[in-house]
């Protein structure tokens, strides 16, 4: 059977991901940071968010670094959200931006805006119908980097290849969808596979339990946060999710 895909949003489908390879999380830093030009002691942050003030906070990335992970996500066989809810040219664009082609700053330029604000406006799907002059210049720019964009794709997807030992050639399987970090998961397929429960750790130990080690997330499993957890994923197989937390930390 082809492997599952899983869709749903960038930072749930980044914490899917890094969740994957635990013993191998500094292969998986030093990638996400490589092909997003960030440091690694963002994607660090990405994981585990920060504490300013006293107070833990999660943190995701913006801007342009959103749509350079979310490219390199999809590159990894993820279905990311903020992209597929996009029409085409207005995709072609976010991967343009996200494999590093051109510069927001670029892309203001060809399209004759005054500010990037506006091409946000694009990528978040706030503007629905294009005047036809840069409509016309949208379609010219995307035609123009189409080969480059090809061969930065291909080279992306070898790369995480050969880094994680993985097969990126097929992503016809079926489907996991993820609404938030903080929203019951929407199965679509077969349900409560072990991937399941992998990913719902990960969004619990963000919901629950911040700590200044990745491995301490987690006190002893009290009775209120073992009914804080039978609320988020229900009751099935619930002593199979407690017992993998208290296992992982």
């Amino acid at each position: 059977m082809p492997p599952r895909t899983y869709e749903g949003e960038v930072v749930v489908c980044f914490h899917h991901f890094v969740a994957k390879y635990p013993t191998g999380w500094l292969t998986v830093r030093n990638l996400i940071a490589e092909s997003c030009s960030v440091s690694t002691d963002t994607v660090l942050r990405w994981r585990e968010g920060e504490t300013r003030g006293g107070i833990h906070k999660p943190s995701a990335p913006t801007g342009e670094v959103k749509f350079r992970l979310a490219v390199f996500l999809t590159a990894a066989g993820y279905r990311i959200s903020e992209l597929t809810q996009l029409p085409k040219n207005y995709r072609s664009l976010a991967e343009i931006l996200g494999l590093q082609v051109l510069t927001l700053k670029n892309v203001k330029v060809r399209l004759g805006y005054q500010n990037e604000q506006d091409v946000h406006r694009l990528l978040r799907g706030e503007t629905v119908r294009l005047p036809s002059d840069k409509l016309i210049a949208l379609d010219g720019m995307i035609k123009e980097m189409a080969a480059e964009v090809q061969k930065r794709r291909a080279t992306l997807i070898a790369t995480i290849e050969q880094k994680l030992d993985l097969d990126l050639s097929s992503t016809s399987g079926p489907v996991t969808t993820y609404q938030t970090a903080s929203a019951e998961p929407i199965i679509v397929g077969t349900p409560h596979e072990p991937a399941v429960i992998d990913s719902l750790v990960t969004s619990l130990s963000t919901l629950l339990g911040p700590s200044d080690h990745p491995l301490a997330m987690f006190e002893p499993m009290s009775t209120e946060r073992r009914r804080a957890i039978r609320d988020l994923v229900g009751t099935e197989r619930l002593q199979e999710l407690i017992e993998r937390l208290e296992a992982l930390f």
